[in-house]
């Protein structure tokens, strides 16, 4: 029974998984905003 509890994600699993997923995104809006904004101010 041991190989069943490894292939179904605990509920710690998946909170931890969501709060990656969260960074992630944060991090990735952070990075396009400060490419906008460079593109915006060379062009105007």
């Amino acid at each position: 029974m041991k190989s069943a509890s490894h292939t179904f994600a605990t509920r710690n699993d998946i909170v931890r998984l969501e709060k990656e997923i969260m960074l992630l995104k944060w991090m990735t809006g952070l990075v396009l905003g400060g490419i906008v904004a460079l593109i915006l101010k060379t062009f105007f």
